[in-house]
């Protein structure tokens, strides 16, 4: 499942394979740039009620990646159909409330070995 076992992926099921889902920074700033809407401070209710196809699919591809650096945006795009629309979006909100509430390490300061 997840590579970090301190901040562990979401699992999603498709079929019968199982995905992790994860953001970090880096996955942040690509579903930024896909999607032109700033996620850190722009994440609407709206969005998150009633999304679009084309924002699932990037917040997708973006938390996969962060585990899985090899899948393709064409890859994750297909994960999302009509028929696992809801089920892809909720794992991926899960996944986006993890992000949120691990504290970012470039804010904490330096590390006491460090000093």
């Amino acid at each position: 499942m997840s590579k970090n076992a301190i901040h562990p992926a979401v699992e999603l099921v498709v079929g019968d394979v199982t995905y992790a889902l994860k953001f970090d920074f880096e996955a942040v700033a690509e579903v930024e740039d896909l999607t032109g809407k700033p996620l850190l401070t722009g994440l609407t209710r709206s969005s998150i009620e009633k999304p679009i196809i084309p924002f699932v699919r990037a917040m997708l591809y973006a938390a996969l990646r962060t585990e899985e650096p090899d899948v393709t945006f064409d890859q994750a795009k297909k994960l999302v159909t009509r028929r696992s629309l809801l089920t892809v979006w909720g794992k991926v909100l899960d996944a986006w409330v993890i992000f949120q509430e691990e504290p970012d390490p470039a804010e904490e300061g330096p590390s006491e070995s460090q000093s």
